[in-house]
């Protein structure tokens, strides 16, 4: 059993379906005898916040609903028509298109579109296993030569068609990574260890649920049948716990990836403009082309301007006066300069610094070294004007101050390579 899960968790769950008369109570959509629709137990006050087992902190919702409230989307309601209708309130749900967002967020789209992927096999899982769990109560009721041929085929049917999906489910849970290295927020890890938690539980018991199942199927005496049958009926108890507790741990995630999502896209919309400046024609990164993407995020009524190379997935975002690298290689991600430096640095072969922390010692060194520039030219010009008044020439005020300016761009542009070695970093090469 999962922990924190009682034995009887599938028993609770179907009282609650018949307390409920088995209707969905956000929708009013009608399931078991009464209709077709998918019904699942939901906790009112979530477990993850101190909500217990109980009846009385369960409702009876239809898979929609369910899915919706997991997903943090907007649910049915018995006023509305039927789900799939468009919110007036925008907002994310996964799965999401990866091509309509940057760069910066696509380990977390990846990671939400991996987890909604098994929505579908846990909540057909859960229906299989119910249906199996039926007709095992009306197998193990009848005597062994008054079961018809029929039901032995349907419930071998159910068998093989539980176990492709138990298969799909063990398949898909381990192709999750066990850390979460893009992201910088410890709530997120902390989710992400949660749900990897979960997912491993699952795991185990869907193993041994497997297991059973295939004992069942290589065809059990009748003597050995009711006890593998009372041991699957347990561990569908243990499975379904399982499922649930994978189902919480999963929307405890979504929620967070939708934050960092929501929060970066905030980020990239308030540094971006529409207006486009002048941008380098090939990455400083690897040399590739680069191309201006402009995107518009409907779900969340977002829209970005970013530089984006097509060969090494680096991106800048694009304001009037700094191009930022905001995704490729993680050293490099938070260097800033003016569009016109961009361009010029890359149309002469200037090679980026191997890091953030070079780039800001370098940057740091530019900036003293300029305003040491500052300072000798408001000397000579203080010098050339005293000239000009004495011999009172205005003639000589505008050849000294020509020279001067002339002769501080080159003892700039010669400090400058004493000061780095001669380097061909975008630095060293900005006045030459």
């Amino acid at each position: 059993m999962s922990e924190g899960y009682p034995s009887d968790w599938g028993s609770r769950r179907k009282e609650v379906y018949r307390r409920d008369d088995y209707t969905c109570q956000n929708c009013g959509a009608l399931g078991g005898p009464h209709g077709d629709a998918e019904l699942h137990a939901h906790h009112i006050v979530p477990k993850s916040k101190g909500g217990t087992h109980n009846t009385s902190n369960l409702k009876t919702l239809c898979k929609d609903c369910h899915d919706a409230i997991h997903g943090n989307s907007v649910a049915p309601t018995a006023d509305a028509s039927r789900p799939n209708e468009a919110s007036s309130e925008a907002q994310l749900k996964f799965p999401l298109n990866e091509s309509k967002f940057p760069y910066s967020v696509a380990a977390e789209l990846s990671c939400g579109n991996q987890i909604a992927n098994t929505y579908d096999l846990v909540n057909a899982i859960i229906e299989a296993i119910e249906e199996l769990n039926e007709l095992f109560e009306t197998a193990q009721s009848l005597p062994s030569d008054e079961r018809s041929n029929r039901l032995s085929r349907k419930i071998d049917d159910t068998v093989n068609e539980l176990d492709d999906q138990l298969q799909s489910l063990y398949s898909e849970l381990n192709t999750f990574d066990e850390e979460i290295l893009w992201s910088d927020s410890k709530s997120t890890v902390s989710r992400y260890d949660d749900f990897h938690q979960a997912a491993v539980e699952l795991q185990v018991v869907v193993e041994e649920y497997r297991d059973t199942l295939e004992d069942l199927s290589t065809g059990a005496k009748d003597e050995d049948l009711r006890g593998t049958l009372v041991d699957l009926k347990l561990l569908a108890d243990d499975l379904d716990a399982a499922l649930e507790e994978y189902s919480e741990a999963s929307e405890g995630l979504i929620n967070r990836l939708y934050g960092e999502i929501s929060s970066e896209l905030d980020r990239i919309d308030s540094n971006t403009t529409s207006i486009t400046p002048i941008t380098p024609d090939s990455c400083p990164v690897c040399t590739g082309d680069t191309t201006v993407v402009r995107r518009s995020i409907e779900e969340t009524n977002h829209s970005y301007s970013l530089l984006r190379c097509t060969e090494c997935d680096t991106e800048w975002t694009i304001d009037l006066q700094n191009l930022t690298v905001s995704s490729g290689p993680e050293d490099l991600v938070g260097v800033s300069m003016a569009p016109t430096v961009w361009k010029r640095g890359a149309n002469r072969g200037y090679s980026l610094p191997d890091d953030l922390d070079e780039f800001n010692r370098l940057s740091d060194i530019y900036e003293r070294e300029k305003k040491r520039l500052l300072v000798v030219v408001a000397i000579g010009q203080v010098g050339i004007l005293i000239g000009s008044y004495i011999f009172g020439s205005v003639l000589l005020w505008i050849i000294g101050t020509i020279l001067l300016v002339s002769a501080a761009r080159g003892l700039f542009t010669w400090r400058l390579d004493r000061v780095l070695g001669g380097s061909s970093s975008f630095l060293s090469g900005l006045l030459k």
